[in-house]
């Protein structure tokens, strides 16, 4: 029972949230089937309470994840580096998706490149810091991270005979790689 009272608030918060979002998004498009011509951006009196309460929205959910990082420091500052440097980068990327939000980064045509760059250039390095952070650190070139060296070095036949030109590891060179 203290599961579903914990939770049920989340839940009751967010179900409504979708369906505010949903409704509105059905009743724009069902207005431009009926005029295909028509924007809600130029229906500025119309959609003044649909944007103000979704921005009441949007500060109802940021204070309550405020409230919770603010709650889980104590936890936090015990976390070992990597994992300190991945909740930073998170609480970055979540706070200029607030930003973005209310400044209307992510309309479908962009207003400016730099908007587009910015907040699509953001959500790719988060993305790949993400994939370079949880990627496994033997990739199969042997029998950990330092011995790559000395793996490649064998292979190539630039270990020592003073060659100056790569040369390929042979037919089983992709094969030792574990892909």
């Amino acid at each position: 029972m203290g599961v579903v009272r914990k939770h049920g608030l989340k839940v009751g918060f967010v179900v409504c949230f979708w369906i505010y979002i949903v409704t509105t998004y059905c009743w724009v498009r069902l207005q431009q089937k009926n005029d295909p011509s028509y924007e809600a951006a130029e229906e500025g009196d119309k959609y003044v309470g649909a944007t103000v309460v979704l921005a009441l929205f949007l500060v109802v959910y940021m204070l309550w994840f405020m409230f919770y990082v603010c709650k889980s420091l104590a936890v936090i500052r015990q976390l070992p580096p990597p994992f300190l440097f991945v909740f930073v980068i998170t609480f970055f990327t979540f706070v200029a998706t607030i930003v973005g939000l209310f400044i209307a980064a992510f309309y479908p045509i962009p207003s400016a490149p730099l908007d587009f760059l910015g907040m699509y250039g953001l959500y790719n390095l988060y993305v790949w810091t993400l994939a370079f952070v949880y990627a496994p650190l033997n990739a199969g070139f042997g029998n950990g991270f330092g011995s790559m060296d000395s793996d490649i070095s064998e292979e190539s036949g630039m270990g020592g005979d003073g060659q100056g030109g790569m040369m390929v590891g042979g037919e089983d060179a992709i094969d030792d790689m574990q892909l």
